[in-house]
């Protein structure tokens, strides 16, 4: 009476697991998103946009890109964490998002905790930026004058929380001058003020900066990197400047919801790799001057908690709040 219950009890779980198996294994097989959760014209969306059609045809369905804009990036993370974990929402992340989880304080997400991280894409290091006219010709003339005149000398940003602003801060508590934070809504604000003198620096990005450096807009002073970078080859980083503890890098990578398949995880972690090599990806990234710096979902989870960590502790040290 019991032995074909004993019996058909396995083969339905058996079935069950091969059906669920033969699911994933046939991903995808309709339409992926990726969000852009910042408006068009951005790091972030050209990266997005970049890496689609590759990722498209690798993957013989549509990859589109899709702007949620709002909240500094928050409503399309928040989007991201909350949709179905299969494969078909993705999230274009980066360092905001990590800044985010300590900056603000009611998000509706954890950053650490409600995504799966796929893979890194690239990177690109900050740098110390003064107006093309400015008397500063290094580090050591601008902090000795701001040591000797605290408070006289400001320092723009694109708003308060952002990589450029806790640079800066950053920049201050390593060399213990006392410079004004000026906020301004964009960059194209922030950094007509540097080149106009209003304010007197920025902790500018590299890829924005080379345009108005090679026009002699500005002048870099250093790199907030532990090495050069190639396409400043002359620039010296803060550490050979007599200032060392800032390495403040712009890193950008892709995530999906918590609890995504690691059969998914891992094709899409390939498939982003192979999508890397593409001419179109390399050329847009080769015309942004940003560093390829593929990682694998092991390392970019590890990657994206320790820039938490950091960002975290910056955030404190210098006492930033939201309202500033």
């Amino acid at each position: 009476m019991f032995g074909p219950r004993l019996v058909a009890w396995p083969l339905v779980l058996s079935v069950t697991m091969t059906s669920g198996v033969s699911s994933y294994a046939q991903y995808p097989t309709r339409v992926i998103q990726i969000i852009a959760p910042v408006p068009p014209g951005g790091n972030v969306d050209l990266l997005a946009r970049a890496i689609a059609p590759s990722m498209s045809e690798i993957l013989g369905q549509p990859v589109i890109v899709v702007n949620k804009t709002g909240a500094s990036g928050n409503l399309g993370a928040e989007f991201v964490a909350k949709a179905a974990p299969d494969g078909y929402t993705l999230l274009l992340t980066g360092s905001f998002i990590a800044i985010g989880a300590s900056f603000y304080k009611n998000l509706d997400y954890d950053v650490r905790r409600d995504f799966t991280k796929i893979a890194r894409l690239v990177s690109s290091p900050n740098l110390i930026v003064v107006s093309g006219t400015s008397p500063f010709k290094s580090i050591a003339e601008l902090v000795a004058f701001a040591r000797a005149n605290p408070g006289k000398l400001n320092f723009a940003s694109i708003g308060v929380g952002t990589s450029i602003h806790l640079c800066g801060e950053l920049f201050k508590l390593r060399t213990a001058v006392d410079i004004v934070h000026i906020p301004y809504r964009a960059y194209p604000d922030a950094i007509t003020s540097v080149i106009r003198g209003d304010t007197q620096l920025i902790c500018d990005s590299l890829p924005v900066s080379l345009a108005n450096i090679g026009a002699g807009k500005t002048r870099p002073l250093a790199i907030a990197d532990r090495v050069r970078s190639p396409a400043l080859p002359d620039v010296p980083t803060l550490a050979e400047v007599g200032v060392p503890g800032i390495e403040i890098r712009a890193w950008f990578g892709v995530a999906g919801p918590a609890g995504l398949p690691a059969t998914i995880t891992e094709r899409l972690q390939q498939v982003i790799g192979e999508a890397m090599k593409s001419p179109g990806f390399v050329k847009m990234i080769t015309t942004m001057a940003m560093d390829p710096g593929f990682q694998t979902s092991a390392e970019f989870t590890e990657y994206f908690n320790s820039e938490i960590d950091k960002w975290a502790a910056i955030i404190k040290a210098a006492n930033v709040k939201p309202d500033q």
